[in-house]
């Protein structure tokens, strides 16, 4: 499997987080302000927290970690923790009205389908070569978008398992965001941002967002 490298520390004079139009591609309004004051702190994993993710409803928070174990906690307290096989890069949620589901992206290559109440890992999602960095569920939670060190973005169908789409982009590809309008956004190293249809897995355009 392709891996990562490893993660450097961030130099205190990194540049800031940009935001953009998602309809002309052009850069939208001041860097994202860093807010260093926390309210609350829970201390469980034993090594790097490389995820959070927030329930839709807002109960429940989600952590992933490269000690090989996601949690869920409500009110600061642990609900469950799954075990992994490797390091886990990413968690994310989908409530819809027939189900609560999560997925993590784990650098095993494989996007794992848990249920959101128990934890217990209803599907495993395979096609991926190389560390999966993140993963996004689409279309009502009946399908998953995946991106990947392989340098590939997948579209796989949830309930079935089966892989959709390969979107190839020549190199890794760490980032993802899925609009509600059925286009998913994909961020590479190269700098490349990318709006792909998840329906066709084609790629609608793209453009050059950083040096």
């Amino acid at each position: 499997l392709a891996s990562p490298p490893p993660l450097p520390d961030t130099p205190r004079d990194a540049p800031a987080t940009a935001r953009w139009e998602a309809g002309t591609g052009r850069r939208a309004g001041m860097p994202i302000k860093v807010i260093r004051d926390p309210k609350k702190k829970i201390q469980s994993h034993q090594n790097w927290v490389r995820s959070v993710a927030y329930s839709p409803d807002g109960q429940c928070l989600a952590t992933a970690s490269t000690d090989k174990t996601v949690k869920c906690f409500e009110d600061g307290k642990e609900l469950f923790k799954v075990q992994h096989p490797d390091w886990v890069w990413h968690v994310c949620f989908s409530y819809t009205a027939r189900r609560k589901r999560m997925a993590t992206a784990c650098l095993d290559g494989i996007v794992r389908v848990l249920e959101a109440t128990t934890g217990r890992i209803v599907k495993e999602l395979q096609g991926h070569t190389g560390t999966v960095n993140c993963c996004s569920f689409a279309e009502e939670g009946e399908t998953i978008v995946s991106v990947s060190y392989d340098q590939t973005a997948r579209v796989f169908n949830v309930g079935s398992g089966k892989l959709l789409h390969t979107v190839e982009h020549g190199c890794p590809v760490l980032s993802l965001a899925v609009s509600a309008e059925g286009s998913a956004f994909t961020g590479d190293t190269s700098g490349t941002i990318r709006e792909l249809d998840i329906k066709t897995g084609t790629v609608l355009r793209k453009w050059k967002a950083h040096r």
